[in-house]
């Protein structure tokens, strides 16, 4: 924090902004409960601020000052994820800090058991990924079981960090991962390493002080690192491997077999690329810096509205609450959700119409409540997203379980860009299939732990 507001002060043409965005990042986070909140609240609120963050640094890196809009759009953003982490606060528990101490409810599973586990459910989740591509509805139902694999991904990194043991093991796992989100069309490599960074930061109760912490915060920065270099390889790459993906088409769709996928990432990226020194880091970051700022279409957004070319009666968040009481295997009708077609409509811009765009959640929230009455819809979501953790905590299951759950459910849910059509039935569903598998697949795999549990999700009295 204090290299980021030194940096501020000797270079930043929006040192006022730049100041304001630091200030804002440290006071949501003690809000949280400073350095005993919970990781996975903690990534959250980090990762959300980044996308404000980022315009601001976007725009001292073009040497460029940022316009009225710019600067409304960044200061909404800012107070709406306060109020978000004010909502999380509450939810898990008033009166107290989202921190971890709940007890151990029975011995932890080994790394052997939970990688069993793991390597079994990868022909489960390939399937559920194919089912879910077939059609909106599927998508819905079995996209949602996907948030699976978060859990047990972060139950492998936990046990690794808990025990000392097994680290070869899990560089195998986030290799494989990496791997396989690289042959996809978008960037899912990062989430596994970032899962393997919320779990570095998570404390146990075996694991004691000193060397084990600094040793966590060590692969924790090694993880960021990871994720950050990655990105930028990524970024590279990107434009040129989805076009010979699709083959032109400009779909975001994937025409190639994953041996293929492969063996154009092995040539063309680590042979061409990576061996032979041809990445150009500063343009990299600059398209990388470009990608993750996202308050533009806010302030693009809050423009439009100002000069009155947007309709009163464009509600988002009631356009919403219909999609989630009308599901879609009872209401094949209804219409599929077209982020850039909103976009498009709120900001004036021309999009590709195979490019998925969304203004955001904030400001369809500001849009549709204006200002200060979003901050209240914004509270319950945060609440919401508290209530969620706080639930999958108090599991009859050991520790390492319970926040796995929570990352499951957290990890993924509301990102800053995403539309509020798409967030939150993404989280009731997300939420709802992690659900099911806290009550009925879990005591399955328990029982073979030896445990006798009464059911999923239960106080651990």
């Amino acid at each position: 924090m204090g290299g980021l507001t030194t940096l501020g002060l000797l270079y930043s043409r929006n040192l006022d902004i730049w100041l304001l965005c630091l200030a804002s990042l440290w006071i949501t986070i003690l809000c949280l409960g400073g350095r005993k909140s919970y990781p996975v609240f903690v990534f959250f609120i980090i990762v959300s601020w980044s996308r404000v963050f980022a315009d601001v640094m976007l725009a001292d890196f073009s040497d460029l000052d940022l316009n009225d809009w710019a600067k409304e759009a960044i200061f909404y953003s800012l107070i709406s994820l306060f109020f978000i982490a004010c909502g999380i606060r509450f939810g898990f528990g008033v009166g107290r800090s989202v921190e971890q101490t709940y007890v151990q409810a029975g011995r932890s599973p080994t790394l052997r058991q939970i990688l069993v586990v793991y390597l079994c459910s990868i022909p489960i989740f390939t399937l559920l990924a194919i089912a879910a591509n077939i059609s909106q509805s599927t998508q819905q139902i079995f996209g949602s079981f996907l948030a699976l694999k978060a859990v047990l991904i972060y139950c492998i990194a936990a046990t690794v960090y808990q025990t000392g043991r097994g680290y070869t093991v899990l560089m195998l796992v986030l290799a494989g991962e990496v791997v396989i989100g690289f042959t996809g069309f978008f960037s899912a490599f990062k989430e596994p390493i970032i899962i393997a960074c919320v779990a570095a930061l998570s404390s146990y109760p075996g694991d004691g002080l000193g060397r084990a912490i600094n040793k966590r915060f060590v692969l924790a920065s090694l993880c960021a690192g990871a994720v950050i270099w990655l990105s930028l390889v990524w970024a590279t790459v990107k434009p040129e491997y989805r076009d010979w993906l699709n083959e032109g088409t400009g779909a975001q769709v994937v025409l190639k077999t994953l041996p293929e996928r492969l063996e154009w990432l092995s040539n063309e990226l680590v042979t061409e690329k990576l061996m032979n020194g041809h990445i150009d880091y500063w343009r990299a970051s600059q398209e990388l810096l470009s990608r993750v700022a996202y308050t533009y279409y806010y302030s693009l957004m809050l423009e439009r509205r100002d000069a009155g070319l947007i309709p009163p009666d464009d509600a988002r968040w009631l356009a919403t609450i219909k999609r989630i009481i009308m599901p879609r295997l009872l209401f094949p009708g209804k219409p599929v959700v077209d982020d850039s077609e909103t976009t498009k409509r709120l900001t004036g811009i021309s999009i590709n119409q195979n490019t998925s765009i969304g203004v955001g959640y904030i400001a369809e929230t500001h849009l549709d409540f204006g200002f200060p009455l979003m901050l209240v819809p914004l509270f319950a979501i945060g609440f919401a997203m508290g209530r969620v953790g706080r639930a999958f905590a108090n599991m009859n299951a050991p520790r390492i379980i319970c926040d796995g759950f929570v990352c499951g459910a957290i990890v993924g849910a509301f990102a800053y860009e995403s539309a509020i059509d798409k967030a939150l039935p993404g989280f009731v569903l997300s939420c709802g299939a992690l659900a099911i598998c806290a009550r009925y697949v879990y005591p399955v795999f328990a029982r073979k732990l030896g445990r006798k549990v009464r059911s999923g999700i239960q106080s651990k009295a």
